[in-house]
């Protein structure tokens, strides 16, 4: 097993113990109306994505809360498609997600996403606003296929 294949099955273990006690599912959140007022947010802002001008998609990528698991899908889909600077704008956005099970699993994407830009943004973002767990996934990431993702692990590492 490699390096950063164990890396990225601890860190999938790490997220399932992360959760915090009491943690519902998405769906019971939802049909309690928890969550509705944010599902319209994450439409709005998809809805703004497709054929926007840069400036608005990039607006738009400001619309995300990083610290809602719900938005971390997006903001890894607008790393793997979009122009720099809204690329940029989720980068910024993904630096920002705080220590806990959402920064691990940005680790974990960083490690298993098939998309080297998207990999190449994580490294970016942790760099950006490292947190501790950091280095692990970054040291790992030294071991991959594409050379900007390397580069730019390497850069974060110092």
């Amino acid at each position: 097993m490699s390096p950063a294949s164990r890396l990225a099955a601890l860190l999938c273990l790490g997220l399932a113990l992360a959760a915090p006690a009491g943690h519902t599912s998405r769906a019971a959140a939802e049909e309690r109306g928890e969550s509705a007022p944010y599902g319209k947010i994450l439409d709005d802002v998809r809805r703004r994505l497709e054929g926007a001008t840069v400036e608005r998609a990039a607006e738009a990528v400001g619309l995300l809360d990083p610290a809602n698991p719900r938005s971390l899908p997006l903001l890894v889909e607008v790393l793997a498609s979009g122009h720099w600077f809204v690329r940029g704008t989720a980068i910024e956005a993904l630096a920002t997600v705080p220590a806990g099970p959402l920064r691990s699993e940005l680790r974990l994407h960083l490690l298993t996403h098939d998309d080297p830009w998207v990999r190449e943004g994580l490294a970016y973002a942790m760099a950006e606003g490292p947190t501790p767990g950091d280095a692990e996934a970054l040291i790992a990431a030294m071991d991959d296929a594409s050379w900007r993702v390397r580069r730019t692990a390497a850069r974060a590492l110092g």
